[in-house]
């Protein structure tokens, strides 16, 4: 009897159960974020990208339109960054800047609400001593990956804490080739492979935020921290794989600040998700001071290195693609035989043959123009482009 109750107890609690959902998940609030470096390269290009936040429920960000961005240095000069388009990202010309001087990011938004940084001082990021990878069993993933590592350290001491991004570059094919192609209509044999999207580039950005830090150690130096990793048969790894990682030096206000934002970004997938907690970084509002402004600006010089990992450095791995085929007969006269048939937009022609008989003795039937969905012939429906990187090896 006890029992039941109990049972009925809890069944009773559950029904009376309702999800909560606290007003500051539903608050849009709209601040401001700063995400960018000030780049002390010679002719180096600062990029600066402007979002406003929403709701802590919404996983997409807005773009800030339409403002005014300047470096200022503490003499006084300003260097304008150009609003590229729709996207929020400002970039600067190719600048010299004085690395013994402050620097002062300042933004005028479309509002006329001003925000400034607190000044920023020049930090000189160290050589990378080298990219590593290791092809090994992920316990986890319960499959093969390859693990992307860096290596760097700055005889100074002067750096401790550091900061990476990096661009992935890789090749890759349509899964079928043909040399026909349909024009007007019409089935066209053409050998010239300039027409035909066989082969691509595709490029993504880094969207983890990826820190490293010697300040527990005698010496600055970084060996074999993370950069990425790769699953097996992942198609970047389909024929060859390239990244290039960026470093670039922190101060330690910096270092902590993208540490906590790395620890909650963790939990919401990437860089540009809605930070759930206030933080404080060093960009603020000139006219409103308390309202948050997330971002933190720095200025350091940038150091690269590229490196490049073939199918056959990992035995071969291959994605799975799969293809649609439809088949028609052609049942034409002869001078109407490259007609094509199929008008759905999703494919495209690929060869002519016959449809095999399931009666021993009778012979094949058609021939059938067949069709083959158009991403499966065209390498661009895949992402990427058909010119090659020039980099590329």
């Amino acid at each position: 009897m006890l029992y039941g109750l109990l049972i009925l107890f809890l069944f009773s609690t559950e029904n009376c159960r309702k999800s909560y959902a606290p007003p500051e998940i539903n608050a849009s609030h709209k601040y401001l974020s700063v995400d960018g470096m000030i780049n002390m390269d010679a002719d180096g290009v600062s990029s600066i990208k402007l979002t406003r936040s929403q709701k802590l429920s919404d996983t997409v960000s807005i773009p800030e339109l339409r403002a005014t961005v300047v470096i200022k240095n503490t003499a006084g000069i300003g260097y304008p960054l150009i609003d590229t388009g729709s996207n929020g990202i400002y970039v600067s010309n190719a600048l010299y800047l004085d690395p013994t001087q402050q620097y002062i990011l300042s933004v005028t938004t479309a509002d006329g609400n001003q925000y400034a940084s607190d000044p920023i001082t020049p930090k000189q990021a160290p050589p990378i001593d080298s990219l590593t990878w290791t092809l090994g069993f992920d316990d986890v993933a319960n499959t093969e990956a390859v693990n992307i590592y860096i290596n760097t350290h700055d005889p100074s001491g002067n750096t401790r804490f550091y900061r990476w991004d990096f661009t992935e570059t890789w090749s890759h094919e349509s899964l079928y080739m043909t040399f026909y192609l349909v024009q007007d209509k019409k089935i066209a044999l053409v050998y010239d492979p300039a027409q035909h999207n066989w082969h691509c580039w595709s490029s993504a950005p880094s969207t983890n935020i990826l820190l490293g830090s010697s300040g527990g150690l005698s010496a600055d130096i970084i060996s074999r921290a993370p950069i990425t990793r790769i699953y097996q048969n992942d198609a970047r790894m389909d024929i060859k794989y390239s990244i290039l990682v960026r470093q670039y030096a922190l101060d330690a206000p910096a270092y902590d600040y993208w540490l906590q934002v790395q620890k909650q970004s963790q939990s919401l997938g990437g860089l540009f998700d809605i930070i759930p907690a206030q933080l404080t970084g060093n960009m603020h509002n000139q006219k409103v001071p308390a309202e948050p402004v997330y971002g933190y600006v720095s200025a350091s010089s940038v150091q690269e290195k590229r490196i490049f990992i073939s199918n056959q450095d990992v035995g071969g791995w291959k994605s799975t693609q799969q293809c649609k085929q439809e088949a028609y007969l052609v049942d034409t006269p002869k001078e109407d035989s490259m007609i094509y048939y199929n008008s759905d937009p999703n494919f495209a022609f690929d060869h002519f043959g016959s449809l095999p008989s399931l009666v021993p003795g009778v012979k094949p039937k058609g021939p059938y123009q067949f069709s083959i969905s158009l991403a499966c012939l065209d390498c661009t429906f895949q992402g990427g482009s058909t010119v090659r990187p020039p980099f590329w090896q």
